[in-house]
């Protein structure tokens, strides 16, 4: 029967290919230009030069800043006609003093890596008048429309000597630089070219065999599948082109065979041609009067028989199962017992202990469980393994969203995991990865290792965490204080929704000075000052966690042992047995049977 599905779809991406030819005609092109060159100068140090400064500074009768923009993207030939809007887009950075700037033109060339306020270019007239800037502005962009400008430098009648930021009144201001590389905030030339016109459509017309109807000349252009076709018939492709046709009926069966020994099995329903039920049931009837758990299986001459499958070994007293697998010799991997769940809530291998509970409340969640072990009886062991060289479990995953290993207790009070070796140690978690949890991590030592820098072949290199009676956050940098010794530490957005109580720790670099913190953090920064210009200063902040998660759960520094007193992390340092270790139970620990051997492997 022809697939009604493949010339739908593939009618429906003629259409929209087409309408995206249609829209195509209306795009308009954009550029986005940042600078060339920007820099600022100060009257307060008239020969010192900022150009390499991650911050522009504006303020009034003192600071100036200066943008070029490089126009060699925009396409050559294109003059002031072919522009629909130019717009200078600028990164708030701070605003100590509110007020308003001017946007003038630049008379003259200057360099960025050279222009102090004693070597200034003359400005021009005002591009555009009184912007206003207060603290609203901080953290985010200021748009202004400077298309006279751009028009003006592609038309010839203004040199592009960039444009000057001139402070009125008692602006005080910094915007992000090109410099500014960490936040990537750079002043920017956001360009609209006018349409070119031209083009245009002259009719779409569809043709024949195409299996579509519309188009048009202007307008809505209305594209649909053909509507010729009789009720239930379909569109058909021939190879060359689309039509109607009618839905043809299914295929019939002429006979129905079945492979040797056909004595075991009986077909009800048959002959089976062009509709029916077809019906294959076995002919063995149950034997030694076990009709619940009746196995049917093949013997070596291919005919099947019913009885129990009860395979055991001999020499192995102490073993008692209901179905034992057991395989010897094989070259090729094999399953002494395989169980399989074709049911999405299946289990492929279930097991029950003697004292297992129908009303036990600790279940898996039955989602294709491969294996399923399940005991209530006192100190039982619901799954066990042993091994004796390599893993006694061991568990992989095969997809990039699942848990490789999951392990819950319905118990609130009773313990997730516990681990126990020989030698004494409670738990050794080894990882390669990421741990993640969502409470708290306790040890007596948080330690982390790495291979060593230096010889990482043959050595590690150990390091520990910082430890407190507080949930503290730690953060640390370096700054060059600007002309006036001072200089601004800006934090993440974040910063003081994390932290509170913050302390402060400042290092002068290659002399002496009488640093302080000048302004304390306040939307998410500080100032330093006391230093000399151009000096480097190391600083460090630490604050006190205060997010919902920390202010729900406080950090309790003392605490009572409650019902593990009289025992200890590690006995062994205070002279305690190691019976008396937290998290010691020795009615829980498995024994294993001297007598009980298999091929060097322990049994319970």
């Amino acid at each position: 029967m022809p697939s009604r599905t493949a010339p739908s779809l593939t009618l429906l991406n003629r259409i929209l290919c087409a309408l995206a030819t249609v829209v195509a005609f209306g795009l308009t092109a954009l550029a986005q230009i940042t600078p060339s060159q920007d820099a600022y100068t100060n009257t307060a140090t008239p020969t010192t030069n900022f150009g390499a400064k991650t911050l522009l500074d504006v303020q009034s009768a003192s600071q100036n800043t200066y943008i070029q923009f490089d126009l060699s993207s925009i396409p050559s030939g294109y003059t002031g006609s072919n522009i629909a809007k130019a717009t200078l887009k600028l990164y708030v950075n701070t605003v100590p003093a509110a007020g308003s700037f001017n946007v003038d033109f630049v008379n003259g060339t200057w360099d960025e890596k050279t222009i102090t306020a004693n070597i200034l270019p003359a400005l021009g007239t005002t591009i555009a008048a009184s912007i206003p800037l207060s603290s609203t502005n901080v953290k985010d962009y200021v748009l202004i429309d400077v298309t006279p400008a751009l028009q003006a430098w592609l038309n010839g009648t203004q040199p592009n000597d960039g444009i000057a930021l001139v402070a009125n009144g008692s602006l005080n201001a910094t915007f992000d630089s090109k410099e500014a590389t960490t936040q990537s905030h750079p002043p920017e030339l956001d360009v609209v070219f006018a349409s070119s016109g031209g083009g245009g459509i002259t009719g779409i017309n569809t043709a024949n065999g195409s299996g579509l109807i519309g188009g048009g000349n202007s307008g809505t252009l209305n594209l649909s599948l053909t509507n010729a076709c009789a009720a239930n018939q379909v569109l058909k492709w021939s190879g060359s082109a689309w039509s109607c046709a009618n839905l043809t009926s299914g295929g019939t069966v002429t006979s129905v065979g079945l492979s040797a020994p056909v004595s075991d099995f009986t077909v009800t329903g048959s002959p089976v041609t062009t509709a029916g039920t077809l019906g294959l049931n076995w002919a063995v009837a149950p034997t030694n009067g076990n009709v619940g758990n009746t196995i049917v299986k093949r013997d070596s001459a291919g005919g099947f028989a019913s009885g129990l499958i009860n395979a055991s070994i001999a020499t192995d007293t102490d073993l008692s199962t209901t179905i034992t697998g057991f395989q010897l010799g094989a070259t090729k991997e094999t399953f002494g017992v395989f169980g399989y769940a074709a049911s999405p809530h299946g289990v492929g291998v279930f097991g029950r202990g003697v004292g297992f509970s129908a009303t036990s409340s600790i279940r898996p969640p039955l989602r294709g469980t491969g294996v399923w072990g399940d005991t209530s009886a006192l100190h039982g062991t619901a799954v066990y393994a042993t091994v004796d060289d390599g893993f006694a479990v061991q568990a992989i995953g095969s997809g990039t969203t699942v848990y490789t290993m999951a392990v819950f207790n319905a118990n609130t009070q009773g313990p997730i995991f516990f681990a126990q070796n020989g030698s004494g140690g409670s738990c050794s978690i080894e990882a390669n990865g990421d741990l993640f949890c969502s409470g708290s991590i306790n040890g007596s030592a948080k330690n982390f290792r790495l291979d060593h820098p230096l010889d990482p072949a043959n050595k590690y290199l150990t390091h520990t965490s910082i430890e407190s009676s507080e949930m503290l956050n730690l953060y640390t940098g370096n700054a060059v204080l600007g002309a006036d010794g001072s200089a601004t530490v800006s934090l993440p957005d974040w910063f003081t929704a994390l932290n509170r109580d913050f302390r402060y720790q400042l290092t002068p670099i290659g002399g002496f000075a009488p640093l302080y913190i000048a302004e304390e953090l306040s939307d998410n920064h500080f100032v330093i000052a006391g230093g000399r210009a151009g000096m480097k200063v190391s600083w460090q902040v630490t604050g006190v966690r205060h997010d919902a998660y920390a202010n729900a759960n406080p950090l309790k520094v003392e605490q009572d042992k409650g019902k593990e007193r009289g025992h200890y992390l590690h006995p062994e340092l205070f002279g305690a047995t190691p019976e008396q270790s937290v998290g010691w139970d020795h009615s829980r620990l498995p024994r294993v049977k001297s007598s009980a051997k298999e091929t060097g492997r322990s049994r319970p």
